[in-house]
């Protein structure tokens, strides 16, 4: 059976594409297969109740984007980005049984400095922190 490329996934393609041009990094491999991340990522450490399997959700940021990559179906997630100072930078809901990974920009004007993401739905939530220089 021939799988088909849907729009959204093929819009999260060339995101990551896009990201990897964008900072100038060439890589050989685009995905990460033992955490579902783009390389050159680093990892966002998640707690929280939808963590109930250590890999349920993967997370993890760049210079240039936070991705996030569930790897378990949980339904629609909110998706809220703030910055160190409780400014919400980006929100959005996902809806995990038909995208299972999210590209979230984050734009040079965002500055640098503390990150808190969160993800929640009906069932509970996860919530991690980064810093980026």
């Amino acid at each position: 059976m021939k799988k088909a490329f849907t729009f959204a996934g093929l819009f999260v393609i060339g995101l990551i594409a896009w990201e990897a041009q964008a900072t100038n990094h060439h890589h050989t491999s685009i995905i990460n297969v033992e955490d579902n991340l783009p390389t050159g990522y680093e990892e966002i450490m998640l707690h929280g109740s939808l963590m109930y399997s250590p890999n349920a959700i993967s997370a993890g940021y760049s210079r240039n984007a936070v991705c996030v990559h569930f790897n378990q179906s949980f339904g629609s997630v909110s998706v809220a980005l703030h910055n160190e100072d409780g400014v919400l930078v980006y929100s959005t809901v996902v809806n995990t049984d038909v995208q299972q990974t999210l590209i979230i920009p984050i734009a040079n004007s965002s500055g640098n400095g503390g990150y808190h993401l969160t993800l929640d739905n009906a069932t509970g939530f996860a919530e991690g922190d980064f810093e980026r220089n």
